[in-house]
């Protein structure tokens, strides 16, 4: 394992029955390494594993297998800046083995994968312009064991920042753009059907933190700036509005 490590790289925790999952990358001889943290019966074991160019890490559990997304560039094929693959392994194995190339980056690299869900398995992700203007949000779901991906779907353009929250089988995604003097906040609600609900707000936020659902409502945690330097408010809870889904 490297010899220090820089949390800003660290992946989310994934946590199941008692079994946890963590990543953090850091560079060697000018490839990537992951400092694989891992959880079982009660003991955590750490393991240095070689993932080559990859830039993004995340991580789901399901009863009996791990799931792991990672964005990294294609070494084979065409020119392509990062791509996003998923791979899998069931619970007591050690060897990842690769399930899928979800998307092909090409020009318009993907950025940030997010697990969400449980038996609703939703993976998030966002995709840059070749120049780096236009961010754009998309999902797809994924079953438990990594074999079976469904439909991507997009979500929303704007998205500098986004969160993502999953319950049962409702689904809903912030999205916010940082932009200046204004910015747009765009709430995003799915119930597994084809069409997506949206709602768009112009804020004076500073950053997005999270956002969660609260039986009725979708709360959106953000960044609001202070209005004088002494002042210590720095987070509020900013935003609810009614859930639509049944």
């Amino acid at each position: 394992v490297g010899d220090s490590l820089d949390s800003m790289q660290m992946s989310a925790l994934a946590w199941r029955d008692g079994r946890a999952r963590l990543a953090v990358l850091y560079p060697r001889e000018g490839w990537t390494y992951g400092a694989m943290y891992s959880l079982d019966n009660g003991v955590w074991s750490a393991r240095a594993e070689h993932l080559r160019l990859t830039t993004y890490v995340d991580f789901s559990l399901s009863p009996t297998h791990d799931l792991m997304a990672v964005v990294r560039p294609s070494e084979d094929g065409p020119s392509d800046v990062s791509s996003l693959y998923l791979y899998g392994k069931r619970a007591e194995d050690s060897v990842w083995a690769q399930k899928v190339r979800i998307v092909v980056g090409g020009d318009h690299p993907v950025h940030e994968p997010i697990f969400n869900g449980d038996s609703l398995r939703v993976l998030s992700w966002v995709r840059a312009s070749e120049d780096g203007a236009h961010w754009d949000a998309w999902f797809a779901t994924v079953d438990a064991h990594g074999d079976s991906v469904g439909r991507i779907t997009y979500i929303s353009p704007g998205a500098i920042e986004m969160a993502v929250a999953v319950r049962g089988a409702h689904q809903v995604w912030a999205i916010h753009d940082r932009g200046r003097p204004t910015a747009l906040l765009r709430v995003i609600e799915g119930n597994g059907s084809a069409a997506l609900g949206s709602k768009v707000a112009m804020t004076a936020y500073a950053g997005l933190v999270g956002v969660a659902i609260a039986r009725n409502r979708v709360v959106v945690v953000a960044s609001l700036p202070s209005s004088h330097p002494r002042d210590p408010r720095v987070i509020s809870v900013l935003h609810t509005h009614s859930w639509r889904c049944p």
